[in-house]
């Protein structure tokens, strides 16, 4: 499955807040098959309250405008950070309107999960035996 990045790009560029976005999931593996969703990332301006069903109307506004269906938009700010190492491991970058937040950002991501990684395999192993 193709995505029309141009498409997407125009639409985030003109989101004054929306920072950057990544793609993720089974289209940024390239296993998205004819029912797969596309989920996209987006990281706002911290300063940015999103009003409620933010995400709703850019999922809306992505599938109007590029013609894809089963978009999900999620807002990456305040997700958890098992979450963000997966968005920022296997996903695709698709815009950036400020590389300097969008560096510190998966700098902080990336050294947070680092020094979390033991705890979360002690987490899951206690799970696993109970």
């Amino acid at each position: 499955m193709k995505i029309g990045m141009k498409g997407l790009e125009d639409i985030f560029k003109k989101r004054a807040e929306i920072l950057f976005a990544y793609l993720y999931g089974s289209a940024a593996r390239g296993e998205a098959g004819k029912g797969s969703d596309i989920d996209i990332g987006v990281f706002v301006k911290n300063d940015f309250k999103p009003e409620p069903f933010y995400e709703v109307k850019i999922s809306e506004e992505v599938e109007n405008l590029t013609g894809l269906k089963n978009v999900e938009v999620v807002v990456l700010n305040g997700k958890p950070l098992r979450f963000l190492n997966q968005v920022l491991r296997h996903g695709k970058l698709l815009f950036s309107r400020d590389e300097r937040a969008r560096v510190l950002f998966e700098t902080y991501v990336t050294k947070a999960y680092i020094d979390m990684k033991p705890y979360y395999r002690e987490y899951d192993e206690m799970r696993l035996k109970s």
